[in-house]
């Protein structure tokens, strides 16, 4: 029985999962506290008080994209040993797989 991609890919999804949040949290960290902020100009609203806003910077930004993609490595790991157990793939693809994660990564 020949087992592919197909079966072990799902390994990769944590990891998918937790770069497509990583790349959409910068736009919800930066922009989603200036909501309050600019809602009275989107409806032409003439507002003489300031509104209260927050930003994330772009430090705190990047730490938060790291401890993600971080966090969703054991769980990509963890996903494909038991989807190589269940198929009976030996330790060596196993091995191979875990690489390629933590490669991708440390390399998003």
């Amino acid at each position: 029985v020949s087992v592919g991609i197909r079966e072990i890919g799902y390994g990769y999804l944590p990891l998918a999962w937790a770069s497509l949040t990583a790349y959409w949290l910068s736009l919800g960290m930066k922009e989603f506290g200036l909501l309050l902020e600019r809602l009275p100009d989107t409806f032409f609203i003439d507002t003489s008080i300031s509104l209260p806003h927050i930003a994330a910077s772009d430090g705190a930004v990047h730490n938060v994209q790291t401890l993600l993609m971080l966090a969703s490595i054991p769980f990509s790991i963890a996903l494909t040993q038991k989807l190589c157990d269940d198929n009976k793939i030996g330790s060596v693809r196993f091995g191979l797989h875990a690489a390629i994660q933590v490669a991708g990564a440390l390399f998003t």
